[in-house]
């Protein structure tokens, strides 16, 4: 700014006449805070502050210095001379020649003005330039070893906490897996001892439910645990290293991302089976105890305590949650109930046809004799041959007198 910049300014201003020089002194002056204002003297606004302040940078020293003498002189409080000296001056005159006057040249009061505002302009110019390079400097320059460290420890946490909820859920997703198969095998019996305690439809309507569950629990993959994340060997006071590691634990981070959702899928498959096979039992349990007052109506000369246990014990597993603690105990309890049923019932019939062997009923006199007493007739009815010669019996009055 001091070679060039003083050069040129000493040439637009070296060679004006003196009365050029006089009617610039006349014209206006120009503010003086709004020209500290652009060129750093004064506090610049907020926003377009930067990270370095003029006053503290010295690549601002030459320009300010430049700029305080073209206000200077713009005032008219100094003339070239005293500014640049008569070497300066004539320098400039062999590096730039001055525009002469023609016939088609501005008039000398326009010429003046845009002078002027040559100059202001080329200093805020000046001014913006080396301020956006040193911004620019600032936004481009690379983070620190000590940033990118602390990038990578973030990343390193967020990788570790994704590990560990997506190792839980693997382990609910093992556990309940394989508490539904237990539980599936667990009705396979239950099932088996109400076919003659239930409707025979709704029951096989429940086991191929149950058999389809298996066969769900079955196809549904677990996948293995993950291990623990682990850095690498970095160097960190290498930049490029530690940036590379921090890739590698967000690509690290994008693979649990996907995993953990295939897990969060299975466990959905899971739940939706486990809700199929339960709903399918209720609908069982919920017939029993129809079915139980048909066989308490049929068995109507049964004890009638037996068939008061027969209710009771349908009611029970109709209420009672088969899948809780206990729950099939119900079932136990009311097919008990039935098989007892089922031999009152056979003792009742057993007596009844043991009655009906000494009882007949004749059609002739619509009246049930019995068979003891008609054997015992038949035999009183059997006259033996006597031993003796029987008399004969003469009547009189056929006998024939000598």
């Amino acid at each position: 700014m001091t070679g060039d910049t003083v050069n040129g300014i000493g040439n637009l201003f070296g060679d004006a006449p003196a009365e050029e020089r006089q009617r610039q002194r006349e014209l206006p002056p120009i503010d003086a805070a709004a020209v500290r204002m652009l060129f750093g003297d004064a506090e610049p606004p907020a926003a377009a502050s930067t990270s370095v302040e003029p006053e503290q940078n010295p690549l601002f020293d030459d320009v300010r210095a430049d700029l305080q003498a073209a206000e200077a002189y713009v005032a008219g409080t100094v003339s070239v001379d005293a500014l640049f000296g008569a070497e300066s001056r004539a320098a400039a005159a062999v590096v730039v020649e001055p525009p002469r006057s023609t016939p088609s040249a501005a008039p000398p009061e326009r010429r003046g003005k845009t002078s002027r505002w040559l100059v202001i302009v080329s200093a805020v110019a000046a001014v913006t330039l080396v301020a956006g390079g040193v911004a620019l400097a600032f936004v481009l320059a690379p983070p620190s070893t000590d940033e990118a460290v602390a990038a990578l420890e973030d990343q390193e946490r967020t990788v570790s906490g994704q590990v560990e909820r997506l190792n839980a859920a693997i382990a609910t997703l093992t556990t309940t897996r394989d508490a539904e198969l237990a539980t599936a095998q667990a009705f396979a019996q239950p099932l088996v001892a109400m076919t003659a305690a239930s409707d025979e439809a709704a029951r096989a309507g429940a086991e191929n439910a149950r058999l389809a569950y298996i066969a769900a629990l079955e196809q549904i993959e677990v996948p293995a645990t993950v291990p623990a994340h682990e850095r690498a060997a970095v160097d960190t006071g290498v930049l490029s290293e530690v940036e590379a590691e921090r890739k590698a634990a967000e690509q690290e981070s994008a693979k649990l991302s996907k995993h953990a959702r295939s897990v969060a899928a299975a466990s959905a498959e899971l739940a939706a089976a486990k809700t199929t096979f339960r709903a399918a039992i209720a609908a069982f349990v919920g017939t029993i105890p129809a079915y139980a007052q048909t066989l308490t109506t049929e068995a109507s000369d049964t004890d009638e305590a037996i068939r008061a246990a027969v209710t009771q014990q349908a009611d029970a597993v109709a209420t009672t949650d088969a899948f809780a603690d206990g729950g099939l105990a119900t079932w136990d309890a009311y097919v008990a109930a039935v098989v007892a049923l089922q031999a009152d019932a056979e003792r009742v019939a057993a007596e009844q046809a043991e009655r009906s062997q000494y009882y007949y009923w004749s059609p002739s006199t619509s009246t049930t004799e019995s068979t003891t007493t008609e054997s015992t007739t038949t035999e009183s009815a059997t006259t033996e041959p006597s031993a003796e010669p029987t008399a004969e019996t003469t009547d009189p009055t056929t006998s024939v007198t000598p």
